[in-house]
């Protein structure tokens, strides 16, 4: 899927033009991405991708929160994993791309996942359990941190703020008839992507990405889960040394 994103032919610039910020999804709840919430190693990310794979009774929100044992779902605030610091202050930024991806991480014994709900998802898939259907397995990839997609309902409707300004998805977070909470669990189909040239003008604070999705699993007994797949988010900036006007 990175392909979509390096596919930058609809454009023209100089390389040393070109800025990718990258995000992904993290259960920090400091009030700003904290360094030593991920181990400064080459594994760091390897216990939190399997966090990543929480299932709580809820869907998650922006409130910086998070608790397994109480079930406290992380946020959907993404972690950037590149460097901003280049967009900051230029003259002109321009957005050329987005691209968003959706990865299982659902592993038996993972840190921080519902056991009960991951014995439910091999089930549906594994002829000879009570849980098998030909039919009606959920959805997984059965690979350790793969990608996924294609699926509905996943509540998956973003956020991009720029200096604190909704960019792109400015009408996504309700639908014609308001706040229609079924209406909204059917989000924008992943993975996602936009190419385009949006002159952003000059960034002065910084980029924050909101994004989630997740898959309704049903254990039985009236115990259903809402089961979280860690979010990957590309965008591909041009910057400019002089003023251009916004898109």
């Amino acid at each position: 899927m990175s392909a979509l994103v390096c596919d930058l032919s609809h454009v023209s610039f100089r390389e040393d033009q070109l800025i990718i910020a990258k995000f992904f999804s993290s259960t920090d709840t400091s009030r700003e991405p904290s360094p030593a919430h991920i181990p400064d190693t080459a594994d760091g990310y390897v216990t939190e991708m399997e966090r990543l794979g929480q299932s709580t009774s809820t869907i998650g929100t922006a409130k910086l929160q998070y608790d397994v044992a109480s079930g406290l779902p992380y946020p959907t605030r993404l972690r950037p994993v590149t460097d901003l610091s280049p967009l900051i202050g230029r003259a002109t930024v321009r957005l050329v791309s987005v691209m968003f991806q959706a990865y299982d991480t659902v592993i038996a014994g993972g840190t921080g996942q519902d056991a009960t709900t991951g014995a439910t998802l091999t089930d549906t898939v594994t002829p000879g359990t009570s849980g098998y259907s030909s039919t009606g397995s959920y959805m997984q990839s059965r690979f350790r941190n793969s990608v996924v997609g294609g699926w509905q309902p996943n509540w998956f409707r973003p956020k991009l703020l720029i200096d604190g300004r909704a960019v792109f998805f400015r009408t996504i977070a309700v639908t014609s008839l308001g706040s229609h909470a079924g209406d909204l669990s059917i989000g924008l189909t992943l993975p996602w992507c936009w190419r385009g040239d949006c002159t952003i003008g000059r960034i002065t604070k910084g980029i924050d990405v909101h994004a989630g999705a997740w898959q309704r699993v049903d254990n039985g007994g009236g115990n259903v889960k809402y089961l979280r797949f860690a979010i990957d988010c590309e965008l591909a900036f041009i910057i400019e040394d002089k003023e251009e006007p916004g898109c």
